[in-house]
């Protein structure tokens, strides 16, 4: 329970992010709700995959570079 209220108000906070830059006309408008939570997705998910053994570890700096990534191919996709 207390794990889902955390990512709800992660989700929450990007999409509110996110309504900022619509409103400020620096990024399209969208659905800012399933955007948060893709890139959430986008950055967690693999990392956790591979902790659960999903996949080969990694360590802290290819966790740094896949969070580097991950945000640049969303910010990529997000502006068009």
């Amino acid at each position: 329970m207390m794990r889902q209220a955390g990512a709800s108000q992660g989700t929450a906070r990007i999409a509110a992010l996110l309504e900022h830059a619509i409103a400020y006309r620096t990024i399209p408008s969208q659905d800012t709700a399933f955007a948060a939570e893709q890139f959430l997705h986008r950055v967690l998910a693999g990392p956790h995959r591979r902790t659960l053994g999903l996949g080969p570890a990694l360590d802290e700096a290819q966790t740094v570079a896949w969070r580097k990534a991950a945000v640049t191919l969303f910010l990529s996709g997000v502006t068009g």
